[in-house]
């Protein structure tokens, strides 16, 4: 039975492989990243392929995201938080708000996404089929 994925940062990278492969195995996949159309420009048209914006930051767009996906889908079983952001330089030159910067979008960002999903993907519509993987 073909599995339900969500899959941040999707548009390029990781993300867009994993969707790939995800897609060519036969998964129905939700692939987001901050603007849909890169998604789709990244992954082309397929029938399975949701494309969502989303910027993982924002609680209330991680929340709305999820329940678009169960909507669309009707559960969630696996969840990819792949979206990040990467601050490179000596530290000594990186500035605080560019590390409280990455922090929000890799830390804070991930925790938005997977408490929005976690309800849906552990509700009981199929048990012992739901995985995360953060």
């Amino acid at each position: 039975m073909a599995s339900n994925w969500l899959i941040t940062g999707a548009s390029r990278g990781l993300g867009m492989e994993l969707a790939r492969a995800a897609l060519a195995a036969g998964e129905t996949v939700v692939a987001t990243a901050r603007s849909a159309n890169d998604v789709k420009e990244a992954l082309g048209s397929n029938s399975r392929l949701h494309a969502l914006a989303l910027d993982i930051t924002d609680e209330g767009a991680a929340v709305a995201v999820a329940q678009e996906a169960v909507n669309r889908l009707g559960t969630i079983d696996v969840l990819v938080n792949n979206a990040g952001q990467a601050q490179l330089g000596w530290f000594e030159t990186i500035s605080s708000a560019q590390v409280r910067r990455q922090f929000e979008v890799n830390v804070f960002g991930t925790m938005n996404v997977t408490r929005a999903v976690t309800p849906h993907a552990c509700a009981p519509i199929r048990p012992h089929h739901h995985h995360l993987l953060c």
